[in-house]
Parts: C-alpha cells; sequence; structure tokens
C-alpha cells in the first residue's frame, strides 16, 4: 500500500457573473469615478480589484452582488475611449464576464434658455445619453432629456414666482457642469 493521506482543502466558487456598471462612464480629466460593479456570485478577498482594458485598481466587496472601485485616470496616448471592465482574484484570475465602461469628454454649457415656461433649453456640446446629467432649479433637480450632443432639455417644476438659479449637474460623477453665462 503505498498511498499518502494530504490535507489539501479546494473550495468551489461559482462563476462571476457581471450584470452592469452603475456609472459606466467618467470623464476624461477626472480619475476616480466611483463605479458600482452589479452581478452575482462575487465573494470578499483582500485580492480583489477591478481591471479597466489592462489597469488594475483595487475594489471592495460590498455583497455577493456588488462591487465598488474607482475608474484609473484617462491617459489618450495608451487608454482607449471605451474599456472592458472585469474583476479579479489574486493578480491574474480573470473572470470572463466584463461590461463596457466609457471615457467622454466633459460636456460643455454656452447657454440656458427659458421655453414658454415650462422648460429650458440647455446648449453646449458633449452631450450623452448615457450620461446621468440633472439640472438644478434652485432647490429642486430635474432629469435633463438629452436631444442631441449639443441640445437638452428640463422641465421647470413648480416654484414661487422670480428668478431662479440653473445648474447642470452630474448625478453620478457628482460633477457640477460649469456656466458662467446669466441664468
Amino acid at each position: 500500500n503505498n498511498f499518502r493521506s494530504s490535507n489539501i482543502w479546494y473550495s468551489y466558487q461559482n462563476e462571476i457573473e457581471i450584470l452592469k456598471l452603475t456609472p459606466n462612464y467618467g470623464y476624461k480629466s477626472m480619475a476616480g469615478t466611483s463605479v458600482f460593479i452589479h452581478g452575482r456570485n462575487f465573494w470578499n478577498s483582500t485580492d480583489l480589484k477591478c481591471t479597466f482594458g489592462s489597469t488594475s485598481v483595487p475594489a471592495m466587496f460590498l455583497s455577493p452582488k456588488i462591487v465598488s472601485c474607482k475608474s484609473p485616470l484617462y491617459n489618450s496616448t495608451r487608454t482607449a475611449e471605451s474599456l472592458a471592465v472585469s474583476v479579479s482574484y489574486y493578480g491574474d484570475d480573470y473572470v470572463r464576464s466584463w461590461k463596457d465602461f466609457h471615457y467622454f469628454d466633459l460636456p460643455q454649457i454656452e447657454s440656458i434658455e427659458p421655453v414658454l415656461g415650462f422648460s429650458i433649453v440647455v446648449m453646449g456640446r458633449g452631450f450623452h445619453n448615457t450620461l446621468q446629467i440633472k439640472c438644478k432649479l434652485g432647490q429642486a433637480l430635474v432629469q435633463a432629456r438629452v436631444i442631441n450632443a449639443t441640445t437638452m432639455t428640463c422641465k421647470i417644476p413648480y416654484h414661487v414666482h422670480g428668478g431662479v438659479d440653473v445648474r447642470i449637474y452630474d448625478q453620478y460623477t457628482k460633477y457640477l457642469l460649469p456656466y458662467e453665462g446669466n441664468s
């Protein structure tokens, strides 16, 4: 009888599936967009990483269905505008499931004009349907509707008669788009 016994532990983990990224974009000039990766079968590990293309960043386990990480800085010499995002454990143990993350130029606001007292039209450039842009009218936050790359509209909520401060806000990146005109 030439058999030896051994105490080797083996743990099977279900395959990870990435369902979506929230948000699935960031701005080229801003690193560190907090990205929540929604999926199935995540497990807690000190070696958990998110990989954006070929750049790995530390990740945080939140639950078996959510992992978070921060997007790396966009580098035009080596970074594509859309990158596959995956999750890895132990360095290079990559998951076969991924979703795309997009880098955009910061939107630019050129003018804000009221339309018949019911909505405002925001003119500029760099607007995308994937952006979670809101119009902040006084204290009210309303969803913007992107018409095309240069135009979006926002409905004006009811408010007391008089002027109101207008700002454009990205809900996910928490970025307040600059606008120096009269609003």
